[in-house]
């Protein structure tokens, strides 16, 4: 389901991307278990080689909002550099 997504994704960025108008695509990958973050992009970053780690932290700031402190975010130009360069981690993690 998800390279779908990726797909539809970017074939509408395609069909609407114009001369004035441009698109950056920015991707992460969280997973909340037993009330860890864990950085499915980078699992270096998220403590799992440390088990007594909390693994990433939520953060507030009131000009964010919500986000996860030291969260990896991949910029991306196409599908096949999100789906093959990145994603391809996930699955096989």
């Amino acid at each position: 389901m998800i390279p779908r997504v990726i797909q539809s994704l970017f074939n509408a960025i395609e069909k609407r991307s114009s001369a004035t108008t441009s698109f950056h695509v920015r991707c992460s990958a969280v997973q909340i278990y037993n009330e860890r973050l864990i950085d499915l992009l980078n699992p270096t970053n998220c403590g799992l080689n440390d088990m007594s780690t909390g693994g990433l932290r939520l953060r507030y700031q009131s000009d964010l909002g919500f986000y996860v402190e030291n969260l990896y975010i991949y910029e991306c130009n196409n599908a096949t550099d999100l789906m093959y360069d990145q994603f391809i981690v996930v699955w096989v993690y």
